[in-house]
């Protein structure tokens, strides 16, 4: 999970949503200034018992950068409702509902998607399943299969919790992880945001993909197949993903890497000014020249 550093939406920041054939998804947007140079969106899509709002510090200055972007509620996160059943949080389910935002975004050309953490594992599904539209890719605090960082040891204990007393026990026992979490604590108000999401998101959602963590298989040899220009993005304090097993991925992906210092696993919420540089500048470079927004949808081939 990520802590956002505010929960109050920056000027030019947006509450909309995504219309697709498997449902509506609830977002933030922000839009470049009117006379920037029409370039492709960028969707980023967060990682477990997380939300949109994990990226709140990084929608201004990417669409000052020039660039629409759009982070998302996955199904079961916060403000977008899923059923009670485990079997709709799978990675391949929810790698279904990212294909079909590519699909609804990417009308006028191929966008650029990030996942963070088990949006990573998440948003890998749905390459895999179809690259169509997605010009360039970026992990963000990920790895190449289950969680093995320290952050498993709450997946596992919620998952052994919740197996004992029901669903009824997730919300307060993912309040009590917040609290126990070390370092300064947050704004009263982000505290309380972060406790009023993890009680309105789907208790079912929330065990799925704690087990979905536990258990991914690695599959990045596969990705690395489709060839979409790729960047491995992580903080050098990550203890989820251990820096070593995220750089070992980079390497067996053949893919740039960003480290991130004084970062943990969230460079979105520690240092998002110098990740979206960092962002900014993969984009342009996956791009190469000519690029615009009337440009036709790739397969794995760039923007």
């Amino acid at each position: 999970m990520s802590t956002p550093p505010f929960v109050e939406l920056p000027d030019g920041v947006f509450r909309t949503s995504v219309l697709t054939n498997r449902g509506e998804f609830a977002a933030l947007r922000a839009d470049p200034p009117a006379d920037a140079s029409a370039a492709p969106t960028t969707l980023l899509v967060p990682g477990y018992s997380g939300s949109k709002e994990d990226f709140i510090a990084m929608l201004a200055p990417i669409a000052a950068g020039g660039r629409t972007v759009i982070a998302v509620d996955q199904r079961g996160q916060y403000e977008t409702p899923g059923p009670a059943t485990h079997e709709a949080y799978t990675t391949d389910a929810l790698g279904a509902d990212v294909r079909a935002m590519v699909a609804a975004l990417s009308g006028s050309g191929p966008l650029h998607l990030l996942g963070h953490s088990f949006g990573g594992l998440v948003t890998r599904s749905a390459l895999l399943a179809d690259p169509t539209g997605v010009c360039s890719y970026t992990v963000l605090g990920s790895g190449p299969g289950r969680i093995i960082g320290v952050r498993s040891k709450h997946a596992r204990l919620l998952v052994e919790v919740v197996a004992k007393f029901g669903p009824n026990v997730v919300a307060p026992t993912m309040q009590r992880f917040e609290r126990l979490k070390a370092g300064p604590k947050p704004p009263d108000e982000v505290v309380e945001f972060v406790h009023r999401r993890l009680e309105v998101s789907s208790p079912y959602a929330l065990v799925a993909m704690a087990r979905a963590l536990l258990t991914e298989p690695d599959r990045v040899d596969d990705l690395a197949a489709l060839g979409v220009p790729t960047l491995v993005a992580y903080g050098d304090g990550d203890d989820a993903w251990p820096p070593a097993v995220q750089a070992a991925m980079a390497t067996r992906l053949g893919a740039g890497e960003a480290i991130f210092a004084g970062a943990g696993h969230s460079p979105n919420v520690d240092v998002p000014d110098d990740l979206v540089k960092t962002l900014l500048r993969f984009w342009d470079d996956a791009e190469g020249p000519g690029i615009g927004a009337e440009t036709a949808l790739t397969a794995a081939s760039g923007c």
